[in-house]
């Protein structure tokens, strides 16, 4: 078993996990002319910190003021006392998305369900980096994508620490 830490999200809501990523991003978002913020180079924070912070890291891996930042983040979502936001982690990495779009066939029949990933409100830049690939999700949004890019998709989403990576896939389009 991996020894990991994470918020607990065992009460959160697709719609909470939605609030507590935006919520994030906001701040991450704040530099000028699309630069990255102050807040965000500083203390070296994306919105992929954001999500790791949901599915899960080894816990030597988040510095002290990153997770300041998620404690903070989660404490401005659901208006809590930042004292009760330091209690909101759990050694079992808990956060499920769950798509209702989902194919649950052979993975080669799917495609990267673009819908589901809009749905978290994340930059396309942050998609790509996760799945290590820009080329990956345009061949997708022009319905290109092959087998192999599918496949490759599910193992950065499984490498990146989703639990169930095959939420993230939808049935091909004719």
């Amino acid at each position: 078993m991996e020894n990991l830490i994470a918020l607990d999200t065992s009460e959160w809501s697709l719609d909470d996990s939605r609030r507590f990523l935006a919520t994030g991003a906001e701040f991450l978002r704040a530099g000028k002319g699309g630069n990255a913020s102050r807040l965000e180079t500083d203390l070296r924070l994306s919105e992929q910190t954001l999500l790791q912070v949901l599915v899960g890291l080894p816990p030597g891996s988040l510095a002290l003021a990153q997770r300041r930042f998620a404690q903070a983040v989660h404490s401005l979502t659901f208006s809590v006392p930042l004292s009760n936001s330091r209690a909101t982690w759990t050694q079992t990495p808990n956060w499920r998305p769950q798509n209702r779009r989902r194919y649950e066939g052979k993975i080669d029949e799917a495609q990267l369900d673009l819908l589901f990933l809009a749905d978290f409100g994340l930059s396309t830049s942050t998609w790509a980096a996760i799945l290590h690939s820009e080329t990956l999700l345009v061949r997708n949004q022009r319905g290109k994508a092959s087998a192999g890019d599918v496949r490759r998709a599910y193992l950065a989403l499984a490498i990146f620490g989703f639990p169930e990576p095959e939420q993230f896939f939808t049935r091909q389009t004719a």
